[in-house]
């Protein structure tokens, strides 16, 4: 799954948030796409609603969500927790014909248990930061500069205080002048901090520190047999193995 994916999720939900505030909703979810409309199947989860329902909402007071992909889906998801009607269009005649679907190798997440020594011996730190998640993706950019942040940022949220360009008129990152490259740093330490509580949001449960179960889904991601922990796989650019998985179809899992 890429970052533009996970920073589409995000736009999305500051405005489901500001959606919300409107009192008059019904939760509900319809799936509609160009050959006609297709209802949410008994037990499929919120926004199961006959025609009746649906009717009684007019365009204006839905939310429209353009995509089935996981961004589609978790944004829809999201704001029908909220009780706002909200209807997914998708181009095909199938809800999973998306790109989402085909994605095999897995997601971002953090290894929270890979950890090194310190200079006194006694104490450990962590190996995957949110540092290293943004210098990674710089790397695989072909960005060659240092970043531009000198701190690190712990995980949370990404607050317009952190944002690096500022001003109004700037362009969104910056450009190597080796390679000619515009390296969007802001973009980058957004996935860093906010994904993986976005990830424990919509895709984990209990067991991994998740809320899928009241926010969004478990997905029977690849566990370890010794620990029965995430499976974490090392992908190429990654420095270290963060990537969590559902074999080679974790796309169709989701």
């Amino acid at each position: 799954m890429s970052s533009t994916t996970m920073t589409t999720t995000f736009a999305f939900r500051r405005s489901i948030h500001r959606i919300a505030t409107r009192p008059t909703f019904s939760a509900g979810i319809r799936w509609s796409s160009y050959v006609g409309d297709v209802r949410c199947p008994a037990g499929g989860g919120v926004g199961t609603r006959n025609a009746g329902e649906r009717d009684r909402h007019g365009p204006h007071e839905r939310l429209l969500v353009l995509g089935s992909g996981v961004a589609g889906c978790a944004a829809a998801l999201t704001a029908a927790r909220h009780g706002i009607p909200v209807t997914v269009l998708h181009a095909g005649s199938r809800r999973d014909d998306c790109n989402s679907y085909w994605a095999q190798g897995g997601i971002i997440y953090r290894n929270y248990r890979l950890r090194h020594d310190g200079i006194d011996g006694q104490t450990t730190t962590l190996v995957d930061t949110p540092r290293s998640l943004v210098d990674d993706i710089r790397v695989a950019s072909g960005y060659l500069p240092p970043l531009a942040r000198a701190e690190d940022l712990e995980e949370g949220r990404y607050t317009p205080d952190d944002v690096l360009l500022r001003e109004r008129n700037a362009k969104p990152g910056f450009r190597c002048p080796t390679t000619g490259i515009t390296w969007n740093e802001d973009a980058a330490w957004k996935l860093a901090v906010e994904g993986p509580s976005r990830i424990r949001q919509l895709l984990l449960g209990r067991r991994d520190g998740g809320e899928g179960e009241e926010r969004g889904c478990v997905v029977p991601f690849d566990r370890t047999a010794e620990e029965d922990a995430l499976s974490l796989c090392l992908e190429a650019s990654h420095a270290a193995p963060r990537i969590i998985h559902r074999a080679d179809c974790t796309g169709k899992a989701i």
